[in-house]
């Protein structure tokens, strides 16, 4: 009788695949529906592939409308790729044999740490907002959506024209988000009769488009003299005497300046769609 020696051998487990757990794993993480389908390098290769699409969205979605267009069709285009190969796949499959990887814990700790990075990048991308209002016109329109960079003033103040978002008349509720144009910057001192804003008593040349409605001609309440404290700044709409900004709710700390409006994404006015806000 003969007997085998060395160690024993190690049996390997064997799955079934699922298309609809694929489908899912692809659509919380890229690549992890590959990874679940036992095709490790090919998972890794598209979610490096959607981690760079993501870091130039991060990087140059704000340099124009046609990069961030095209970035969004790329990450869009490369998310609907991953999902169908990895549900494709597991009807290929169908059972495979178990790697190290093939583990819930693994499948678990993957996606918190996208979810955890998310977190992390997500206050530097690109924002997007919707303009239902007339107090910015005619620079922006009700219907407008627009673009904006919120890294934009992370490093540097905001110049005298500078269009900004921010909040305003902040409570332990809510607070009101502003789209406005810095007029004043801190330790200026704004007073504004009919439609002229004096900044320390000069004559401020307004060369951005504004808009003053007819009616109110006979009466428009004078405003100031208002100091701007320091490290605030006194942000007005285009659209004078249909807007509520720093007129009714003060000089704008600059904590609570989100983001600079950059262009139209889309409007009701398909001509708007691409138009740089300046």
């Amino acid at each position: 009788m003969e007997f085998s020696a060395g160690r024993p051998q190690r049996t390997e487990k064997i799955r079934k695949r699922s298309p609809v757990i694929a489908f899912i794993f692809s659509f919380l993480v890229p690549g992890l529906g590959q990874v679940y389908n036992g095709r490790l390098a090919r998972g890794a290769i598209l979610f490096l592939l959607a981690t760079a699409g993501d870091v130039l969205f991060l990087c140059v979605g704000t340099v124009n409308f046609h990069a961030f267009i095209s970035l969004i069709l790329f990450n869009f285009c490369l998310f609907l790729f991953v999902i169908v190969d990895a549900v494709l796949g597991a009807r290929r499959v169908k059972m495979i044999a178990l790697r190290r990887y093939n583990r819930g814990v693994v499948y678990l700790a993957v996606v918190v740490l996208s979810f955890l990075a998310s977190f992390v990048f997500d206050p530097y991308e690109p924002q997007t907002f919707p303009f239902m209002s007339s107090s910015m016109e005619p620079t922006l329109v009700d219907g407008d959506y627009f673009v904006a960079d919120p890294r934009a003033y992370r490093s540097v103040s905001p110049e005298r024209g500078d269009l900004v978002v921010c909040l305003v008349d902040c409570n332990t509720d809510h607070c009101i988000i502003l789209f406005g144009r810095v007029i004043g910057l801190g330790g200026e001192k704004i007073r504004i009769e009919d439609t002229k804003v004096f900044i320390n008593g000069q004559l401020l040349d307004e060369p951005w488009p504004l808009r003053f409605d007819p009616k109110k001609d006979w009466f428009r309440p004078d405003v100031g003299p208002v100091t701007v404290p320091e490290g605030s700044f006194y942000v007005m709409a285009d659209n004078r005497d249909h807007s509520q900004d720093s007129r009714k709710y003060g000089p704008v700390p600059a904590d609570r300046i989100l983001a600079k409006p950059l262009y139209i994404y889309w409007a009701k006015d398909k001509a708007r769609i691409g138009t740089e806000l300046r």
